[in-house]
């Protein structure tokens, strides 16, 4: 998943194989609560061949061709990974090539600026004759960017859902930054208003916005300062988990290191 999470967004498709006989149900079991983001079969791959042991990579370049095969932990894997990822043009849009008139909203789109990705590709919709590349290539962008809103907000609601409201507000805080001045930006701040509102969540949620402003503002502080800023925010905010996560910080020899 760190992979995925790390090199996604830069033009990474990943793969996994199930290779120990489990049937397919039981992979959805056992992955589905871990929140794996990539697809996961059962069987080995037709056609790979050289596997020596758990886990196991083939690495894929751009041209589809495999450049690497062995343990992800040796050797230059992760070099080759990024000297490949640099090849990608246009990340996540899976095209090759980007009518000129497209250019910067693919920029935008690679940036992870969604909003204004959408507003320069509408832009060049507006323009371009219908049925050509330009005016393809605009629609396949803001369908896109839709998908990507529909998945940033989706795991922002399962972190609710979950009550782990600390990955909740980064996820919409995400969402605030990829749609900056956006519909989608607007209807973060209306959610999290109805969120507030809840006796239980509004209180973490407060706690979590309050905790990571704080956080943001303890990196001009001293060792002291920190200690006793994040006291009195645990007592503040007892009984939340913001509060737990201050006061475990407030605690001798952990101020220093955040």
């Amino acid at each position: 998943m760190k992979l995925q999470d790390e090199y996604g967004d830069k033009g990474l498709h990943l793969f996994a194989f199930e290779v120990q006989g489990a049937s397919a149900d039981a992979i959805k079991k056992l992955l589905t609560p871990k929140g794996v983001n990539y697809p996961v079969a059962s069987g080995m791959p037709k056609g790979y061949t050289g596997v020596q042991g758990i886990p196991h990579v083939w690495l894929i370049g751009v041209d589809g061709k495999v450049i690497f095969c062995g343990f992800p932990g040796q050797g230059n894997f992760k070099t080759l990974l990024k000297d490949e990822l640099a090849k990608v043009k246009y990340p996540g849009l899976g095209l090759s090539s980007i009518d000129p008139a497209l250019e910067e909203s693919a920029k935008l789109f690679g940036e992870q600026k969604f909003g204004k990705a959408r507003d320069a590709a509408n832009a060049a919709l507006q323009t371009a004759t219908a049925g050509s590349d330009a005016a393809k290539q605009a629609a396949h962008i803001v369908e896109k960017i839709k998908a990507k809103a529909d998945k940033l907000t989706a795991a922002a609601e399962k972190h609710v859902a979950d009550k782990a409201y600390f990955k909740a507000i980064d996820a919409f805080d995400a969402i605030k930054v990829a749609f900056e001045g956006a519909d989608e930006a607007k209807a973060v701040d209306a959610r999290l208003a109805e969120l507030k509102k809840d006796e239980t969540a509004g209180k973490e949620i407060t706690a979590a916005i309050e905790f990571r402003e704080l956080e943001a503002k303890a990196k001009d502080m001293s060792t002291e300062e920190k200690r006793k800023a994040m006291d009195d925010f645990a007592k503040k905010h007892e009984g939340t988990k913001a509060s737990e996560r201050a006061a475990k910080l407030a605690s001798p020899g952990e101020a220093k290191d955040f």
